[in-house]
């Protein structure tokens, strides 16, 4: 999927996909974190078919839509959803 949300293009076929959550916890059945190859923490929710609700933002998507995050949002959406390891291996590893 490609879209252009203020000025910028979000491209699912040349970003990389970090996580695939396809559950129903949260309502967000089938999302996906996806990071943008030219920036560090330049990350996208791409969501299929649901409501997914990230701080302040909420979407209700018609099929597929994307969702751009700043660092501190795909961090803590990250936190809440993905196991330690993943997390660590995109974020880099966190202090006990």
């Amino acid at each position: 999927m490609k879209k252009i949300i203020n000025g910028v293009k979000y491209d699912t076929d040349t970003a990389i996909c970090q996580y695939k959550r396809n559950n129903m916890i949260d309502n967000d059945i089938y999302v996906s974190l996806y990071q943008k190859r030219q920036g560090a923490f330049d990350m996208f929710l791409l969501t299929v078919n649901n409501s997914v609700r990230i701080g302040n933002k909420e979407s209700f998507p018609v099929g597929e839509d994307i969702i751009p995050l700043t660092d501190k949002e795909a961090k803590e959406w990250a936190e809440r959803r993905m196991p330690v390891d993943t997390y660590e291996a995109i974020f880099g590893i966190v202090e006990e």
